[in-house]
């Protein structure tokens, strides 16, 4: 198995004020399967409230997955188009962001099912992100169909939602060459 070199990761995207998704939210992203997640979405708040103002240089490393035929090093990670769109899911002027890297696979691989896919590492300011609406009203969704309406309900239309209960974050803009880089550069193999 791999994991992440996070040293690596950083210093490949020199910046002194760098976070790594799941390192910046730590245990508040584990869901209370009771659905009483107000602590933790009160921590997550507080979290981006200070690192998501204009002024404010702190930067995010969250994760997307494409197919690997695109040239992501020269032109970035490019807005969603209708004619780009890969499923009912992608949202048109948005690139969707993960925190997890598996997830970013998992998605690239719907979309692009016979395609070699590629994960990419995106930093960006924290104050560029957007709840991604979409994965929040799948999550609504299934809970209800699951009977926990009520647990539904409580998940608004907010940053510290999407993370929480949608593993990720929408980009209102195209991701810039600099932003990003290939995950494999800075995966290490897992002597345990």
């Amino acid at each position: 198995m791999k994991n992440i070199n996070l040293p690596k990761l950083k210093d490949a995207f020199c910046c002194d004020n760098l976070f790594v998704g799941t390192d910046v939210f730590g245990e508040n992203l584990i869901p209370n399967i009771t659905g009483n997640d107000k602590k933790a979405i009160k921590n997550i708040n507080a979290l981006l409230a200070t690192r998501s103002v204009r002024h404010n240089m702190d930067k995010i490393v969250l994760f997307h997955g494409t197919a690997k035929r695109h040239n992501i090093s020269n032109e970035g990670v490019k807005r969603t188009t209708s004619k780009t769109k890969r499923s009912a899911q992608s949202r048109p002027g948005r690139v969707s962001l993960s925190l997890y890297p598996d997830h970013a696979k998992l998605f690239a691989s719907l979309g692009y099912p016979d395609e070699e896919v590629e994960v990419y590492a995106v930093c960006v300011p924290f104050f560029s992100l957007i709840a991604d609406t979409d994965q929040l009203s799948n999550r609504r969704r299934a809970l209800t169909e699951t009977g926990n309406a009520e647990m539904a309900h409580n998940i608004k239309n907010s940053l510290a939602h999407s993370f929480l209960h949608g593993s990720g974050a929408w980009l209102k803009r195209d991701v810039e060459p600099y932003e990003v880089r290939p995950l494999s550069l800075f995966m290490d193999d897992d002597n345990d």
